[in-house]
């Protein structure tokens, strides 16, 4: 009778140990190991806090290994599959002498890609809490609103000011000038800076208003 390898054991040790911290969430967990989804191990369900389940999906790609090891190779053509994907694909690594889980979204993997190449190593380094179960909902509603390109305004984001100002070799408060006047008259959206909280938001008029790219 045909055996599996260590590899497969390690595999689904991991991938059984991911659907137990999923579960305990009270959230779904499908296996779909082996039905022609290229490179997906199973998939999560979020389920809201009244018990409802949600529709929201997320794929998951799950690697094991026995001793501490945070790097896996990819193939860069799966990695293409997971960014066009429909739903947002989830990296996970679980190192078993650890009993510890890390994750990064397969989305943003592509960004360490270096030209020509066939493969990539990733090297996993967020490690799960229970602060991940918020996360995977706020990126899925990220995922969808920019698939969908629809976004609700004001869009918030943060910029490291330090970084910025080093590299352009500008004062805080010239970067601040540029980025007004980079947005100064238009009818699409206004910007407000506040450097000392490295915050900058964007805001559509009316802010409450969605805005279509085309």
């Amino acid at each position: 009778m045909p055996k599996k390898s260590k590899q497969q054991k390690t595999g689904a040790s991991a991938e059984a140990k991911f659907q137990s911290i999923i579960e305990e969430k009270g959230w779904n967990y499908r296996d779909q190991a082996g039905k022609n989804d290229f490179g997906i191990d199973g998939e999560i369900e979020v389920v809201d806090e009244d018990g409802e389940v949600t529709g929201n999906l997320i794929k998951v790609q799950v690697k094991g290994a026995i001793e501490p090891n945070y790097k896996v190779q990819f193939e860069i053509d799966k990695l293409q599959y997971y960014f066009r994907h429909a739903i947002p694909v989830l990296l996970v690594r679980y190192v078993i002498s650890e009993d510890q889980f890390y994750y990064m979204w397969a989305q943003e993997a592509l960004k360490i890609r270096v030209e020509n190449q066939q493969s990539v190593t990733l090297t996993f380094e967020k490690m799960w809490s229970q602060d991940s179960f918020e996360e995977i909902k706020r990126y899925y509603n990220v995922f969808k609103a920019l698939r969908s390109k629809r976004y609700s305004f004001p869009i918030k984001f943060n910029l490291d000011f330090e970084d910025i100002m080093e590299i352009l070799g500008v004062s805080r408060i010239q970067l601040e000038l540029d980025l007004n006047e980079l947005f100064s008259g238009s009818n699409i959206c206004r910007i407000e800076t506040n450097a000392s909280r490295n915050k900058i938001i964007i805001s559509r008029y009316p802010v409450r208003q969605k805005y279509r790219l085309l």
